[in-house]
Order: structure tokens, then sequence, then C-alpha cells
């Protein structure tokens, strides 16, 4: 029975974190969730603008996180009537979108205590500002300045899963390990490993 144990303690030891780590979400998932996070305020805005008023809307497609914003602008308001990166006569209201940011932020690696995994902090983050005006007077009716973050940890080694190669914008730099910590945890999941086993021929003997 003892042996049991001792053997499910090993295996926990060498996989027990892989488990839980590959069901963070990707990056790409997590900006999806902020941007639509973020719309809501402005939706209201609108809505309280009138169903029926045509809108412009303007923003830059110099990069590719803002041509990306834009294409989520258009899934999210496709119900109203929108005249994109155009001018019409016609049109009611303007809004304009500028200093768009969407990236990952790593900071510094911590090591897991049992699995040995490294993990690293992660922080998601979308900002932007838009403002409303009328499109005749050019009257200001609303601005923003909007910020949207998401925060969590991953296993370092699963980098390539969380970021999306079709983007730029959702890859991210890892931050290096200090001297201590690319040894340090190494060394104890060895060292555990190596209690492991002479526990295990100790117990047998007896």
């Amino acid at each position: 029975m003892k042996i049991k144990y001792l053997l499910i303690f090993v295996l926990l030891i060498f996989s027990g974190g892989k488990c839980i780590c590959q069901e963070n979400p990707g990056n790409l998932y997590l900006i999806d969730k902020l941007i639509e996070e973020s719309f809501l305020p402005l939706e209201n805005k609108m809505t309280a603008l009138g169903d029926e008023s045509f809108f412009e809307i303007e923003i830059n497609q110099d990069k590719q996180e803002e041509i990306y914003f834009l294409n989520k602008v258009k899934q999210r308001f496709s119900s109203y009537n929108l005249f994109l990166n155009e001018k019409f006569d016609t049109s009611d209201y303007r809004i304009t979108f500028s200093n768009i940011v969407i990236k990952p932020v790593y900071s510094n690696i911590k090591g897991s205590d049992f699995t040995g995994n490294k993990l690293t902090g992660r922080e998601i983050r979308v900002s932007y500002e838009y403002e409303i005006v009328k499109a005749g007077s050019n009257e200001r009716l609303y601005s923003d300045r909007v910020l949207k973050k998401a925060k969590d940890s991953f296993d370092s080694d699963m980098i390539n899963q969380i970021e999306d190669i079709r983007y730029s914008f959702t890859k991210g730099k890892l931050p290096e390990e200090k001297g201590l910590e690319k040894y340090l945890f190494p060394s104890i999941i060895i060292a555990v490993s190596a209690a492991a086993i002479i526990m295990f021929f100790s117990i047998r003997s007896n």
C-alpha cells in the first residue's frame, strides 16, 4: 500500500502541473473578450442617439491591431448604419477611434513548488480612445479613454500554444530567468525524485 501511494506521488510530481496549465485560454481569446466588454458603454451611447442614425466610423489602418479592431467594430455594430472610414453628407454622427493598443505583457517568472513548471505572469491589455461628434457641426458629444486588462499565469513552456502566429499583437517577450531561478527548481525536482526512489527501495527491502 505504501508503495502504491509513493508511485502516485512521483507521478503527480512529473505530470500534475501540466494538466492545470494546459487549460489557459489563448491570448487572442482574452483579447476578443476584453474588446467585446469594452464596447458596451459605446453601444449604449449609440442606442441613445437613435437606432436609425447614421454613424461614420474613423479608425487608422496602419497597424495589424487597428485592422483587427476595425473588424471587431463591424461585427459588434453590424445592426447599426455604419460608414467605415468614409464621409457622407447623410451621416448624423462621427465616431473616431485612436491610440489603439493591444498587447500581452509577461512578468517575472515564478517556479511552481511541486511540479517544477516555470510559471509566467500574463496581463492582456486592450486600450483605446474614442469620441462621438455631430457630423455637421463637429460638436463633441462624448469622449472616453478605455483600458481593459486580464491577468493570470501560465506554464512558460506553453508559450507557443497561447500566442497566435497569425497576429503579432498576441505575442510578447518572456522575461529572462534569474540565475538562481534557472537552476533552483530543476534541482528541487531532481532531489525530490531521488528521495522518492530511495524511499521506494527502502520500503521494498524492508
